[in-house]
């Protein structure tokens, strides 16, 4: 569990569990949300792209992911923060600027668009 002294951060790479998997994620917003514990991120994949939304990590290597890695800017969540494991890394400001770019775009689609 992590120390309730560190919360995650926007921009913060950590690892969460998902099921009996762990996996690496990008904050996206910590605790601006109705209950302010809960943290957004983005799923961190090394697959490779599916769409336009999936924004590849440029500076993976300065980032400490351990392979050129995408984040899927479609697949959004909440975790409550006890639930962020370990901090990894941080993603670069270039990057993750294109990360809130593409998840603006992508939830600015009219439904139609999403079938």
């Amino acid at each position: 569990m992590s120390p309730k002294h560190i919360r995650p951060k926007a921009r913060e790479i950590w690892t969460v569990f998902e099921g009996e998997k762990i996996r690496p994620v990008l904050i996206i917003n910590d605790g601006l949300s109705v209950v302010d514990v809960d943290i957004l991120f983005a799923k961190i994949t090394s697959q490779p792209a599916r769409n336009k939304y999936d924004i590849p990590i440029e500076d993976w290597e300065a980032s400490n992911l351990n392979a050129p890695s995408i984040v899927r800017t479609t697949k959004l969540s909440y975790v409550h923060y006890f639930q962020c494991k370990r901090k990894i890394g941080e993603l670069s400001p270039v990057d993750f600027k294109k990360v809130i770019a593409a998840i603006k775009e992508y939830l600015a689609l009219p439904l139609s668009d999403l079938e």
